[in-house]
């Protein structure tokens, strides 16, 4: 079983722009002086990539991607803030997420972890602010 704050992943089995959206998770937390690595700051990470695939679907869906990210950046300039040089992190949902993503990888047969399957796992995600903020953009798993 694993740790809190261990993330047990085979890092070759994701997608170049995968990799790069789980350092941009961590990014947006080191950069805020959060401590906690938590499933918000992967929801974020995939909504902020300018070109990316998710914000592409999402404005094919008709959601307003530059209120949704606002939304999301509240959300998570809410978490707290450690000062000094702490190490971050992975929360455990964050954990779960990936492993949900690394699970929806082969479910669709495909060989390597994508953004979808990242943020299928975000919308998988029964917690609280996940189910709130999905429920006002109308974002379902199906829909996606």
């Amino acid at each position: 079983m694993e740790s809190e704050g261990e993330l047990s992943m085979n890092i070759e089995k994701f997608t170049q722009k995968a990799r790069n959206i789980i350092i941009d998770t961590q990014n947006i937390a080191i950069s805020l002086g959060q401590q906690e690595v938590d499933l918000e700051h992967l929801h974020l990470a995939l909504v902020r990539q300018t070109d990316g695939l998710i914000p592409k679907i999402l404005r094919g869906m008709n959601i307003d991607v530059e209120q949704y990210k606002d939304d999301l950046e509240q959300e998570v300039n809410r978490r707290p803030r450690i000062h000094g040089n702490v190490q971050p992190y992975i929360s455990r949902r964050l954990s779960e997420a990936i492993i949900r993503a690394e699970q929806q990888a082969e479910i669709f047969k495909d060989e390597y972890v994508s953004v979808e399957h990242m943020y299928i796992a975000v919308i998988e995600d029964r917690w609280d602010f996940t189910t709130r903020i999905l429920n006002k953009y109308g974002i379902t798993k199906d829909k996606f």
